[in-house]
């Protein structure tokens, strides 16, 4: 017994395996995009807490010399900026080095640190790495409840 094959069977030869290989391969960006997506977001995150810490640690730096000669309690720029920086330094999002910057004035610093997301699954289709960013600040309030009296700088 033998079955003859048309020609349309013929012409139809192997178009499953097309379809199966055109499938798979957007199945694949499909989870990249969701695990690079996610993986991407996890280190803005982490940039962000970066900052933030950062800008905490700078945030400690009072000027002792204003409030000693009654000035009131501020922020040495410096000295602010110099210890957000020695923050950065130490500090990695995900296995990778920060570099960023800090702004600080004698009542704020902000910190934007930059980071880099090396892709997992979007590697394979020519995506590399990802740049993220994250920004943080701090505001010096003394003061519990409310200002704290020593704050004002005079009449």
């Amino acid at each position: 017994m033998s079955t003859a094959t048309t020609s349309a069977d013929a012409s139809e030869r192997g178009a499953l395996s097309i379809f199966v290989a055109i499938c798979a391969t957007a199945l694949l960006m499909l989870s990249g995009l969701v695990i690079d997506g996610g993986g991407r977001l996890i280190a803005i995150e982490q940039a962000d807490a970066v900052a933030d810490e950062a800008a905490r640690a700078g945030g400690q730096q009072i000027d002792r010399a204003a409030l000693l000669q009654g000035k009131g309690i501020r922020l040495d720029p410096q000295a602010a900026q110099a210890a957000a920086d020695a923050y950065l330094g130490a500090s990695t999002v995900g296995n990778n080095s920060v570099t960023g910057s800090a702004v600080a004035t004698d009542q704020t610093i902000t910190v934007t640190v930059n980071a880099t997301y090396h892709t997992t699954m979007l590697g394979l289709f020519g995506f590399g790495d990802i740049p993220v960013e994250g920004h943080g600040s701090a505001r010096l309030v003394p003061g519990v409840t409310g200002p704290d009296p020593l704050t004002s700088t005079g009449p």
